[in-house]
C-alpha cells in the first residue's frame, strides 16, 4: 500500500469539533473503524493531543485491538498547555509520560508544543527536556504548532525543532505570500499543513454564513463559482490547493465518518485536474487578509 500524504487528525474523534460539524463526535467503535480504514488506505500518521478529549485513549484501544498495525502508524501528540509563565522539568516530563501512558506506547514519532506561549515562557527548559527525550529514544522528532510568521521567526532563532504544523488554506495564504514555507524547507524542517478547511468554514455557502463572516462574503461567492464552473466540490478545491504546494510534506485532516475520509483520499487522485485549473485561475484572489476571519482563535 502506497503511503498517503494525509495525516488523520483525531480532534473530531475525541471532541465535538469544527464550525460545520453537524454529525457530532463518533462513538468509540466508529472512531476505531475510521482509524482502521485510514491505515488500510495508506494513512500512516495520526495527529492527536492530550487536549483532544479521549483521542489518545482511542488510539491506544485501536492498537490493542489491531496489534499487527502497531508498526504501521506514526503517532504525533502534543503537550498540554502549561498556562503559566514558568514551569519545571518534573511537570513537563510528567505531562509527556502521561500521554505516553494513555497511548500505551514506549515511544512515539513526534512530541509537539501545542501552545506557542509555552516556548516563549520556558524556551530553554523545554528545549533541553525535549532534546533529552529525543536522545533517549522516546521521540523521533520535536514538533511545534504555530499560527503566524512572527512565531516561526522566533522559533527558528531560539528553538530546536524538526517538524512544524501551520495553517494553510485557500482562504489563508499568509505563509505562501511571505516565503515562509520556502525558508522552512531550506532549514530542512518537515512542514505539516493544518486548518485546510478552516474548521469547516470553507464548506459554507455565501448565503448561509454566520454573521461574523459576512464581511468576506465575496470570497465565498468566488469559491462557490469556481466549484460550480469546474465541477469540483469546495472541499476538493480546498484540499487540492494545499496538496499542490510543493513545500508541504503532509496535510492534516479531520473527519467524523469513514465516508468523509474516503472522499478525502479519493480527492488526492485529482491533482492533475487541479493543476490544469490552477493554470487558468488565480487563487490569490481567494486569499482573505482579515485576521479575525482566518484565525479560529478569534472567532469567539
Amino acid at each position: 500500500m502506497k503511503e498517503n500524504k494525509l495525516v488523520l487528525g483525531t480532534a473530531q474523534l475525541g471532541l465535538d469539533y469544527g464550525i460545520a460539524n453537524t454529525v457530532g463526535k463518533p462513538t468509540k467503535k466508529q472512531a476505531i473503524e475510521i482509524i482502521k480504514y485510514a491505515v488500510e488506505n495508506g494513512i500512516n500518521y495520526f495527529d492527536t493531543a492530550y487536549s483532544y478529549g479521549n483521542s489518545e485513549i482511542i488510539i491506544c484501544k485501536f492498537l490493542n485491538t489491531y496489534k499487527s498495525y502497531k508498526n504501521k502508524i506514526n503517532i504525533i501528540t502534543k503537550m498540554v498547555p502549561l498556562n503559566k509563565e514558568k514551569s519545571d522539568e518534573n511537570e513537563i516530563n510528567y505531562r509527556f509520560f502521561e500521554s505516553l501512558n494513555r497511548l500505551g506506547q514506549k515511544s512515539i514519532y513526534c512530541y509537539m508544543i501545542h501552545d506557542y506561549n509555552d516556548i516563549k515562557n520556558n524556551c530553554d527548559l523545554i528545549n533541553d527536556i525535549f532534546l533529552k527525550l529525543k536522545e533517549e529514544g522516546y521521540i523521533k522528532k520535536i514538533g511545534v504548532s504555530v499560527y503566524d510568521k512572527n512565531q516561526i521567526d522566533y522559533l527558528l532563532k531560539n528553538f530546536n525543532f524538526d517538524l512544524i504544523q501551520l495553517p494553510v488554506s485557500v482562504f489563508d495564504q499568509r505563509l505562501l505570500e511571505n516565503n515562509v514555507l520556502s525558508e522552512l524547507k531550506k532549514r530542512k524542517k518537515d512542514i505539516y499543513a493544518r486548518s485546510v478547511f478552516l474548521q469547516g468554514l470553507v464548506f459554507f455557502n455565501e448565503n448561509n454564513l454566520p454573521l461574523k463572516f459576512t464581511s468576506v462574503k465575496k470570497h465565498f461567492k468566488k469559491l462557490n463559482g469556481v466549484s460550480l464552473k469546474n465541477k469540483l466540490s469546495k472541499e476538493e478545491i480546498a484540499l487540492l490547493f494545499v496538496n499542490s504546494i510543493k513545500e508541504i510534506d503532509k496535510i492534516i485532516i479531520g473527519v467524523e465518518t469513514i465516508e468523509q475520509l474516503k472522499k478525502n483520499i479519493e480527492t488526492l487522485n485529482k491533482l492533475k485536474c487541479f493543476y490544469k485549473l490552477k493554470s487558468i485561475i488565480s487563487f490569490k484572489n481567494l486569499s482573505i487578509k482579515n485576521i479575525n476571519i482566518i484565525d479560529p482563535r478569534r472567532w469567539a
